[in-house]
């Protein structure tokens, strides 16, 4: 387990060969902060505190090769 990770719970198959994603619930997202922050940029601790969790996660995700997506 990977704090950086998001578990995915269920995949759904629907008859008109749609995928659904059911994933564990996150307070927020990075598309959701930046775009809350239209006219305000990210300090550069911000930006370092975001890009070391991105990274973290990929490290985790690139020496563990089961199972693991990008999104």
């Amino acid at each position: 387990d990977n704090e950086n990770i998001i578990k995915i719970k269920e995949m759904i198959f629907k008859e008109d060969k749609t995928l659904l994603l059911v994933f564990n619930y996150m307070k927020e997202n990075l598309y959701e902060m930046m775009k809350a922050r239209i006219n305000r940029k990210f300090s550069e601790g911000q930006i370092k505190c975001v890009m070391f969790q991105i990274l973290k996660g990929l490290a985790y995700i690139h020496t563990h090769k089961f199972g693991f997506f990008h999104r």
